[in-house]
């Protein structure tokens, strides 16, 4: 049930192992120019980078999730403010634990003239992918697909609700998937949790959280997760909620460290 958002990003793997993806700066580059992907024992301070077909590199960021004792999966962002050019996301798969990985195309976006974009992703048991898909060239229309094989091949688009856009996916089996919206500044709602327990075909709002002010960045409000086959997480800026249900009722507790 890994899930995680862009940027530099790590995920707890099996066996005592950690994995995660860093850019490195060379001489003479002015920003991230070439993405690795390294893995190390839980607690060591000595990564191995290991070795993975060439992915873009644009500035789009990228997501590293995990899930099960061999599935992982690192999405490649393109930059989709980068002009003209094609910023489809490449998708990396290895089903070995990271030893080895097998490129895919985005999911989201297999008509390059009708360009459309991975916003994030979210893994499961059993080789569950999630791709949170948005067009790139319009607003609105963002939905779901879902792969129940590794991400060799992905479902129908599912539509998810739009008002306030999703941010971040989680995924807790091939039914139970998880969104979140941040809010609009000035709102007088803050941001909100949607569920599905069918896959996308329909969905409902299970948070709707206090209004947090301009001061909070919209990104502070969309980490969630689902750990357990029915335990999960929501940290809504100051705020965490939590579910041992699958997500059918949530808790609010004190944020650690607020």
């Amino acid at each position: 049930m890994a899930a995680g958002t862009r940027g530099d990003r790590r995920c707890a793997g099996d066996r005592g192992k950690q994995r995660r993806a860093r850019h490195r700066i060379g001489t003479g580059c002015p920003g991230p120019c070439k993405w690795g992907i390294q893995t190390a024992a839980i607690g060591s301070t000595k990564w191995r980078t290991v070795s993975f077909p060439a992915a873009r590199i644009s500035g789009g960021g990228v997501q590293l999730v995990r899930d099960g004792p061999r599935d992982v999966y690192a999405a490649f962002f393109g930059h989709t403010a980068g002009g003209a050019m094609d910023q489809r996301t490449d998708l990396l798969v290895s089903h070995d634990a990271g030893r080895t990985w097998i490129k895919r195309s985005d999911p989201c976006s297999p008509d390059v003239q009708n360009e459309k974009d991975i916003m994030a992703i979210a893994a499961a048991p059993g080789g569950v992918v999630a791709s949170l898909c948005y067009p790139r060239f319009a607003s609105g229309g963002g939905y779901i697909k879902i792969s129940r094989d590794g991400a060799r091949t992905f479902g129908p688009a599912k539509l998810v609700p739009d008002r306030f856009g999703a941010h971040t996916i989680a995924i807790a089996s091939g039914r139970d998937v998880f969104l979140t919206a941040p809010f609009d500044v000035g709102a007088t709602a803050g941001p909100r949790l949607f569920a599905s327990h069918d896959a996308g075909g329909s969905w409902s709002t299970v948070i709707t959280d206090a209004p947090q002010g301009p001061h909070i960045a919209v990104a502070d409000g969309q980490l969630v997760g689902f750990p357990g086959p029915t335990v999960g997480y929501w940290l809504s800026g100051p705020t965490l909620w939590t579910t041992s249900d699958l997500g059918r009722h949530w808790a609010l507790n004190p944020a650690p460290g607020r």
